[in-house]
C-alpha cells in the first residue's frame, strides 16, 4: 500500500492534536470500484449510488461541491425537496458504511448547509496518482525517463474508470482519462517491434490490451438540428463542387459549429464514400498531438514509427476519409509558434483523397482554405413576427425540443411569448439557448428571464458531459478572451463601450489609432468570431454580441475612463450632427442621429450618472433628433435626470431645457404641462433679451395651440415669431412662419390665404439646400390643391415632394406617403393608396407621435370606406375618436367634414355603430394591427 496503517482507533470526528496526517482510506476507480481502509478492509456499498456518490467526491478533489449540482447530477429527473431528502439520505447511509467498518466519515466526509467534498488530509486514489504520472510526462521529450513513466502509467491504468458505470458524466471523465493516456503512449517508442522483450515486458499496458486503439467515436447527438438548412447545404457544396478539400466552420464558442459539422462530415462522406473520422482536440496542447489525435481516430493498431508526423501522413494517403479536427483555435495564432495550420497544410499537400472539415473560434488563414461562418441564430426581430413563424423558427424549436429533454410535459404555446423574448435576449446563441432550455425541471420561462440580469452567470449547465468552457457563457467567453493577445484584449474593452455597432472612425478614434491600424485589429477580432461586420447599402459598420460586450465591459481593461471617451466621442457626434435649436434636418443627419442612437443614449445614461454636465450638453442637442423621431418618452426621461442633477447652472442652456421638455410634453399629449414649460422658458429668454430663442418659443405655442383647434391663438404666436424673424432677417425663420399661418388658415377652411402662405413659404426655400422645408411646402400646397378637388395636380406635388424626400433621405417619407395615399384614394387607385398606407402606417406607428398616427388611420378610413370595407372601417374610425378625445386634438376641417357624413352614416345602422364602439375600446396597437391587416387583405383582393 502506498500509505501508512494506523489504528482506526486514535481518530475520533475531530482531527487529532500531535499526530501526523496519515492515509485513513483508499480510493480505486481504475477498474470496478474499491474502497480499502487503512488496515486493508474492502469496503462493499449496498447500495450503487452510495459508491458513485464517493467517487464522484473523490474525482473533485480538493473541491467543495454544491449540494444542488449533486441533485442535479444524481437525481434529475425529481422535485427539488425531493431531491434534498434523496441527497441526505444517500449521504447518511454513506457515513453509515463507511463507520461499520471503523473509518471516522465525519473525518472523512465534510459537509455543510451548501456544500460537501473529502478530506485529501487522509484519503488517496489511485487516479490521482495516475493524473501526477501524466501531468509530469507531458512536460517530457522522447525518451528511456519517459518511456519508465509510461511503465508506471501503464501499470496504474489497468482499466477503465468505474468500470461497468454509464452514467454521463462518469463516461466524460473516462474519455478524457482515456485520451490523455493513448497520447502519453504515442509519444513514446515503448512499443518498438524490434525490442520483443520490452512489448512482452509490458503485455498487461493499455497497448497491449487494446484500450489505447478505441476509435474516437463522433458525438452522440441528442437532438435534431435547428435552422441551418442553408448552412449544411452551402458548407456540402464547398467540399462536393471540386473547388477544394477543406473546409473551416467559424464561428463565436457556443454557435452550433460541431453540431454542425457532425451534419456537413456526415453527408460528404456519404456522397463520396469515404469513413468519417473525427477528432476532438479539446484536450490537446500542442500542435503536433493533432498528429497522435489522427492516428487514435483511425485506430492504428501498429504504430512503429518514431516520427508520428510521416507515419500519419502514409496512413491518410491509405486511408482516404473525410477527417474533422473539432475545436482547433487553441492550437492557432500566435500563442503557438507553429500552429494547426501548418498541421492542416501538409495534410492537404501530401495527400489527394483527404477532406478536411475544421471547427475553430478562429480562422487558420491557409492555403485552399474555405471559410463558412456560423452565427448565432438570428432572433433580431422574432418579436414582432407573426404568432407561426415564432412557433416555427429554429431558436424556439431548439428552446422547446431541449426543454422537452428534461420535461416531457413543457408545453410551448402558452408561453411562447416568454420563449420569445428569452431567445432574443439570449441572442440567439444555440448553446446558451440549450443551458437554459435544461433549467425548466426547476424554473419557468418567466423565472428564468427574471433571472437573467447577468446572463453570463445565469446560463450554467450541471452536464458533466460537456467541456468545462461550455457550462456556462462566462467560461465560453473566458476560453476565447485567454486566446487573445494582451493587444486585441485591450482593443476588445474598448470596443466593448458602444452599443449595437461602430463605424471604423469612431473605433479608431476611441482607441487612438489611425484607420489602417485599427482595421487590422478589428479583421483579427473578426477572425477570431468576436466581432463581426454589417453592410448596409454603401454604410459598413461592426458590431460585436451585447453578450460579448457584457463580458468585455467587467475586465480590469475596461473602466470608467473608456467610458468617459466614448461619451466625449458621442458628444463631438452629435455637434457634428445636430441641426441646432432653430435650424432644421440636414440631409442625412437625421439617418446618422438614429444609427448612432443607442450609443449616444448608452452615453447619456453613463454620464447622467458620473458626468451631469457632460449628459446635460449631449441632450441639449439631441431633444430635437427625439422630437423628430417621436421619442418623447425617452427625450423626458433624460430631460427630467438633467434638471434633477441641479446642474444646469447657465440660464441660456435652462431656457433650452425647458424648451425640450415642454416639446416632450406636447408630443406625449400633456398640453398643459407643455405651456408651464414654455412659460419658463419664455420667461427667461426674456430676461436674457434673447430674440431668436423668443422667437422659436412663440413659434412652440403657436404649435400647441394649432393642435388644440385654438386656431386663433395659433395665429397670434405664429405672427409674433414671425415679426421677430423678419426684424432679425431671418430667411429659415420667416419661411416656417408662413407655413405654420398657412396651416392655421388651412384648418380654418381659407383655402385662398393658405396657398398664398404656403407660397410665400416656398418662396423662401425654393433657392436654398433646404431640402426638407421645400418637401414640407410642396405637401402642404398639395393639401389645399386636393381641398379644391383638384386631386392630379395633388398627386403631382406630393410625387415632386416624394423625390426629394428619396434623393436626400429626408426625415418625412411618412407624411408624404400618407397623403399621396390620400390623393391615389380620391383618384380611385385604391391598390396603390393602399401601398402607400402600409407603408406610412408602419413608419408612424414606430415613431410614437400619436397626432399624426391618428391622422393617418383616419386616412385609411377613407379608403377602406370607399371599397366598400365598412367594418374595418368602422372599427379603426371608432379608435381613432376616442384618440382625438384623449389627445383633445380635431381632426383637420377638411378630412373631418370626410368623417362626420361616415360616421353618422355608421351610427344609423345597428351592427356598423356596434363596430364603433369596439374600436372605440381597443388601444392604439390593437387598431394599428387591424388597420395593416385590413389593408394587406384588401391589396390581396386587387392582385
Amino acid at each position: 500500500m502506498l500509505f501508512h496503517t494506523c489504528c482506526s482507533s486514535a481518530y475520533e470526528e475531530e482531527k487529532p492534536i500531535g499526530i501526523a496526517l496519515k492515509k485513513i482510506l483508499r480510493i480505486e476507480m481504475l477498474g470496478v470500484l474499491k474502497v480499502i481502509t487503512s488496515d486493508e478492509a474492502v469496503i462493499h456499498f449496498g447500495k450503487k449510488k452510495n459508491g458513485l456518490l464517493l467517487a464522484y467526491l473523490a474525482i473533485h478533489s480538493g473541491q467543495q461541491i454544491y449540494r444542488d449540482d449533486l441533485i442535479d447530477l444524481f437525481w434529475p429527473n425529481v422535485r427539488p425537496d425531493s431531491g434534498k431528502n434523496s441527497l441526505r439520505q444517500c449521504l447518511s447511509n454513506l457515513k453509515h458504511e463507511l463507520k461499520s467498518f471503523s473509518v471516522p466519515a465525519g473525518l472523512i466526509i465534510l459537509a455543510d448547509r451548501k456544500h460537501i467534498s473529502l478530506n485529501f488530509d487522509y484519503v488517496e486514489t489511485d487516479l490521482h496518482e495516475l493524473l501526477s504520472y501524466l501531468a509530469e510526462s507531458s512536460a517530457m521529450p522522447p525518451s528511456v525517463e519517459l518511456n519508465e513513466l509510461c511503465i508506471k502509467i501503464s501499470k496504474l491504468y489497468s482499466g477503465q474508470l468505474l468500470k461497468g458505470c454509464e452514467e454521463g458524466w462518469v463516461i466524460a471523465e473516462r474519455e478524457k482519462i482515456k485520451r490523455e493516456v493513448q497520447l502519453v503512449q504515442l509519444r513514446t517508442n515503448l512499443y518498438d517491434a524490434s525490442d520483443s522483450r520490452q512489448t512482452e515486458k509490458n503485455s498487461n499496458s493499455p497497448r497491449g490490451s487494446g484500450l489505447l486503439s478505441s476509435a474516437f467515436s463522433i458525438p452522440e447527438v441528442y437532438l435534431p438540428i435547428f435552422g441551418r438548412e442553408q448552412e449544411l447545404d452551402t458548407g456540402s457544396h464547398l467540399l462536393l463542387s471540386g473547388k477544394g478539400r477543406l473546409l473551416t466552420l467559424h464561428g463565436i464558442g457556443g454557435s452550433g459549429k460541431t453540431r454542425l459539422a457532425i451534419e456537413i462530415g456526415k453527408r460528404v462522406s456519404r456522397e463520396l464514400g469515404l469513413p468519417l473520422v473525427w477528432v476532438s482536440l479539446d484536450d490537446y496542447s500542442h500542435w503536433e498531438d493533432i498528429y497522435a489525435g489522427i492516428s487514435f481516430a483511425i485506430d492504428d493498431q501498429n504504430i512503429r514509427q518514431q516520427d508520428t508526423k510521416e507515419h500519419v501522413i502514409q496512413l491518410l494517403r491509405t486511408t482516404p476519409c473525410v477527417l474533422v479536427l473539432d475545436n482547433m483555435e487553441h492550437l492557432l495564432g500566435a500563442k503557438q509558434q507553429v500552429d494547426g495550420s501548418a498541421v492542416v497544410s501538409q495534410i492537404i499537400q501530401q495527400t489527394q483523397d483527404v477532406t478536411i472539415i475544421t471547427t475553430s473560434r478562429k480562422l487558420m488563414n491557409c492555403g485552399g482554405e474555405q471559410v463558412l461562418t456560423v452565427k448565432p441564430l438570428a432572433v433580431r426581430s422574432l418579436n414582432s413576427a407573426p404568432h407561426e413563424t415564432q412557433l416555427s423558427h429554429p431558436a424556439v424549436q431548439l428552446f422547446e425540443a431541449r426543454a422537452m429533454k428534461v420535461s416531457p410535459h413543457f408545453e410551448l404555446q402558452s408561453q411562447l411569448s416568454d420563449v420569445v423574448e428569452l431567445v432574443q435576449k439570449l441572442e440567439g446563441i444555440p448553446l446558451a439557448i440549450e443551458l437554459m432550455a435544461a433549467q425548466i425541471r426547476v424554473l419557468s420561462v418567466k423565472q428564468m428571464l427574471d433571472n437573467l440580469g447577468n446572463r453570463l452567470d445565469a446560463v450554467i449547465s450541471t452536464r458533466k458531459d460537456l467541456p468545462a468552457r461550455h457550462r456556462t457563457l462566462r467560461s465560453v467567453l473566458e476560453y476565447g478572451y485567454s486566446l487573445l493577445t494582451s493587444t486585441l484584449q485591450n482593443v476588445l474593452c474598448k470596443l466593448a463601450t458602444f452599443h449595437d455597432g461602430w463605424s471604423l472612425n469612431a473605433a479608431a478614434e476611441i482607441c487612438n489609432l489611425d484607420s489602417q491600424e485599427m482595421l487590422e485589429l478589428i479583421s483579427e477580432l473578426e477572425q477570431h468570431s468576436l466581432v463581426f461586420m454589417e453592410k448596409s447599402g454603401k454604410r459598413i459598420r461592426y458590431r460585436m454580441l451585447d453578450t460579448v460586450a457584457q463580458f468585455a465591459r467587467e475586465q480590469p481593461e475596461s473602466g470608467s475612463q473608456m467610458n468617459q471617451q466614448h461619451a466625449l466621442w458621442c458628444l463631438q457626434f452629435v455637434e457634428h450632427h445636430s441641426f441646432g435649436l432653430y435650424g432644421t434636418l440636414s440631409a442625412g443627419n437625421l439617418e446618422e442621429l438614429r444609427v448612432e442612437s443607442r450609443n449616444i443614449n448608452a452615453a447619456i445614461n453613463w454620464a447622467l450618472r458620473s458626468n451631469s454636465q457632460l449628459a446635460i450638453k449631449l441632450c441639449d442637442y439631441m431633444w430635437h433628433f427625439w422630437s423628430v423621431t417621436g421619442a418623447y418618452s425617452e427625450g423626458h426621461q433624460y430631460l427630467t435626470s438633467c434638471f434633477e442633477s441641479k446642474d444646469v447652472k447657465d440660464d441660456a442652456l435652462s431656457g433650452r431645457l425647458y424648451l425640450a421638455t415642454g416639446v416632450m410634453e406636447q408630443g406625449l399629449g400633456r398640453a398643459d404641462r407643455a405651456m408651464e414649460c414654455y412659460m419658463s422658458a419664455y420667461t427667461i429668454f426674456k430676461q436674457l433679451d434673447d430674440t431668436s430663442a423668443l422667437a422659436e418659443v412663440h413659434n412652440h405655442i403657436g404649435r400647441l395651440a394649432w393642435e388644440r383647434g385654438e386656431y386663433k391663438n395659433a395665429h397670434e404666436a405664429y405672427n409674433n415669431a414671425l415679426e421677430i424673424w423678419e426684424r432679425n432677417d431671418n430667411a429659415v425663420g420667416k419661411s416656417q412662419a408662413y407655413n405654420n399661418l398657412g396651416l392655421v388658415a388651412w384648418h380654418l377652411g381659407n383655402l385662398d390665404d393658405a396657398e398664398s402662405y404656403f407660397h410665400q413659404s416656398f418662396e423662401f426655400k425654393r433657392n436654398t439646400d433646404d431640402w426638407q422645408s421645400t418637401a414640407i411646402s410642396l405637401n402642404n400646397l398639395a393639401l389645399v390643391a386636393h381641398d379644391r378637388g383638384k386631386f392630379l395636380a395633388s398627386k403631382i406635388l406630393l410625387t415632386d415632394a416624394y423625390k426629394l424626400v428619396k434623393e436626400h433621405k429626408l426625415a418625412i417619407e411618412w407624411h408624404i406617403l400618407c397623403n399621396l395615399g390620400r390623393a391615389e384614394c380620391s383618384l380611385g387607385n385604391h391598390s396603390s393608396a393602399c401601398d402607400h398606407h402600409l407603408a406610412a402606417l408602419a413608419a408612424r406607428s414606430k415613431m410614437g407621435d400619436r397626432i399624426n398616427l391618428t391622422y393617418s388611420l383616419e386616412c385609411i378610413v377613407l379608403l377602406l370606406h370607399s371599397i366598400g370595407a365598412n367594418e374595418h372601417a368602422a372599427k379603426i374610425l371608432g379608435g381613432c375618436d376616442t384618440f382625438r378625445t384623449q389627445l383633445k386634438v380635431p381632426s383637420p376641417p377638411s378630412l373631418s367634414k370626410e368623417l362626420n357624413v361616415i360616421r353618422e352614416n355608421y351610427r344609423n345602422q345597428e351592427n356598423m355603430n356596434a363596430y364603433l364602439q369596439i374600436g372605440g375600446l381597443l388601444p392604439v396597437e390593437a387598431i394599428v394591427e387591424h388597420a395593416s391587416e385590413a389593408l394587406r387583405s384588401v391589396l390581396k383582393q386587387f392582385q
